[in-house]
């Protein structure tokens, strides 16, 4: 797992990475955003580590959330706009899943083991995304991509 640190760069004055996740059955290389960090700390280190390890467990959560979301982001859209936009019709979690995708992984400026987002592109919000934040390794915040890496205490 220690592969990420040979990816590791500044990228507007923040420390990123990129990390190979396998989430949904698919390999990806993800970016890591290290918000407000300039330089790789053990604890920053640990934190990473610990989340690639422990990524495969929660998929079941993530990808139930989403399709949560996704109803939610749906019935408000129709709703709105009085009918269901250009998204895509599904009638589960599993069905949902060739429409989003990780986009991200942010981890917050004072690292905790157990606290990060992942910011998702998807097809039914296409400008605003999907983000999940997690703290202790339970889900705190859910919406669109800024819910990912909006880290308030």
């Amino acid at each position: 797992m220690s592969d990420w640190k040979d990816t590791l760069h500044i990228e507007h004055e923040d420390l990123m990475a990129e990390v190979s996740v396998d989430l949904f059955e698919k390999h990806a290389s993800v970016p890591v955003l290290f918000e407000g960090v300039t330089e790789l700390t053990p604890l920053t280190e640990a934190a990473l580590d610990a989340l690639l390890q422990r990524l495969p467990s929660l998929e079941r959560l993530i990808v139930d959330t989403a399709f949560e979301h996704y109803q939610r982001v749906a019935e408000g859209f129709k709703t709105i706009y009085g009918r269901p936009l250009d998204m895509p019709v599904v009638t589960d979690a599993i069905a949902l899943l060739p429409y989003y995708h990780p986009y991200t992984i942010y981890l917050p400026e004072e690292p905790e083991l157990g606290r990060f987002g992942i910011g998702f592109g998807c097809e039914w919000e296409e400008e605003h995304g999907f983000g999940i934040q997690f703290r202790n390794w339970q889900i705190v915040e859910i919406g669109g991509d800024a819910e990912a890496f909006s880290f308030y205490d």
